[in-house]
């Protein structure tokens, strides 16, 4: 019945496995919180750092989209605007020449410069407007992907959680784990498709 002393001290470490022993180092054994992360995240990391690059992505793409659609509408404006300089300019030199000539023709001209002074204005206020209907669109589609693809990690995170709290709860045995994990896994899978 007398059992040596360094049996009797294997047996205390054996009954409880997290106090500090004298003779060896202390074994970090993970809570069940941190084995439920590391499974989530075995699980579900690679999925949610796709769909954070997806939104990056799309936001790329969206801004990009976004400096074409400026660049072209300031190189229109700075076409129309060389246009109407110039012609503004021969316009200008038609007047002088035609003060000389014709004096009854200033009228005319005033009505030419006229028009393309409004024909500016109307481009300007046109260009103005699509441009902020086409950023207003853009920020729009750009708002309905991100929140399609939150309310997606939030169906995620929600089914993660409630699978962990059932595993909590059951304390599965490591076959019944393995199959739900299988099974989310495939859901998710199916679900991305």
């Amino acid at each position: 019945m007398n059992q040596p002393k360094a049996v009797n001290a294997n047996k205390k470490n054996a009954s409880s496995p997290n106090k500090k022993s004298d003779n060896s180092d202390p074994i970090d054994i993970p809570s069940s919180e941190e084995q439920l992360f590391a499974i989530r995240n075995l699980l579900f990391g690679e999925q949610v750092k796709q769909l954070e690059n997806q939104i990056h992505e799309q936001d790329i793409k969206f801004t990009e989209r976004l400096d074409r659609i400026e660049a072209l509408m300031i190189k229109n404006h700075e076409a129309v605007n060389e246009e109407i300089n110039a012609a503004s300019q021969r316009i200008a030199n038609d007047i002088e020449s035609n003060r000389v000539e014709h004096v009854s023709q200033e009228s005319i001209l005033e009505d030419k410069l006229s028009s393309l002074t409004d024909r500016l204005s109307a481009f300007q206020e046109l260009t103005d407007n699509n441009l902020e209907d086409a950023r207003h669109a853009l920020n729009h589609t750009a708002d309905e992907i991100n929140k399609s693809l939150q309310r997606e990690v939030e169906q995620l995170t929600l089914k993660l959680n409630a699978a962990s709290t059932e595993l909590s709860t059951n304390k599965a045995d490591r076959k019944t784990l393995a199959n739900l994990l299988e099974s989310m896994a495939s859901n998710l899978t199916e679900s991305q498709a």
